[in-house]
């Protein structure tokens, strides 16, 4: 084909609006998808973070961190004062929470009759002034029993005994009768509150 001379035509493009165009300092595919991150002018520090002032006269405790807050004290709970368990054999002591526990606090034992044909079984609650499986001496602080067991053969029923020391020092000890699920249980608060060895 013959060629007359004659320039090609150019192709239409939208002219360019300088209010479109953005300053870029970075790389990428995209001009557009990168904001020019504003400097900070010379001459003008880093004003500190403001600090909180609790005063000569707060009762706050104080206290610096990395974020500069202010420390709050926060109160342990007082261990157990003394040994606890009980007694569901005479003469028999199982010791379930050791004396200086923190409460709240929860232990569990399993029992069983002693007897054939044994119809109750008595749960005594006993504080210790020390942590000992056989002691000497001990405070009682209750009792209570457990009925309504069917005849069997020594050592077949099981009985889950359960002491719970909540943080205000009230004690709740409770006997659940497995075959029949039949469940007693009794609350101590005053008596071990103000108990002194």
């Amino acid at each position: 084909m013959a060629h007359d001379g004659a320039s090609p035509p150019k192709p239409f493009l939208p002219a360019d609006n300088v209010a479109d165009k953005v300053n870029f300092n970075s790389i990428s595919t995209m001009t557009a998808s990168y904001l020019p991150w504003p400097t900070q002018k010379q001459g003008m520090g880093i004003r500190p973070v403001p600090t909180l002032d609790l005063g000569a006269d707060s009762r706050l405790p104080t206290g610096t961190t990395v974020h500069r807050d202010s420390f709050t004290e926060i109160r342990l709970p007082a261990g157990c004062k003394a040994a606890l368990g009980v007694q569901c054999t005479p003469g028999e002591f199982h010791l379930m929470i050791p004396k200086g526990s923190a409460a709240p606090v929860q232990k569990s034992g399993i029992f069983t009759t002693t007897s054939h044909d044994q119809q109750v079984l008595e749960v005594v609650v006993i504080a210790l002034p020390e942590n000992s499986s056989s002691p000497t001496s001990g405070v009682e602080l209750g009792r209570f029993q457990l009925g309504r067991i069917q005849p069997m053969r020594m050592g077949t029923v099981q009985v889950d005994v359960t002491m719970y020391l909540s943080m205000d020092q009230t004690i709740r000890v409770s006997a659940h009768n497995r075959q029949s699920d039949h469940c007693v249980s009794v609350n101590i608060r005053d008596k071990f509150k103000f108990l002194k060895f």
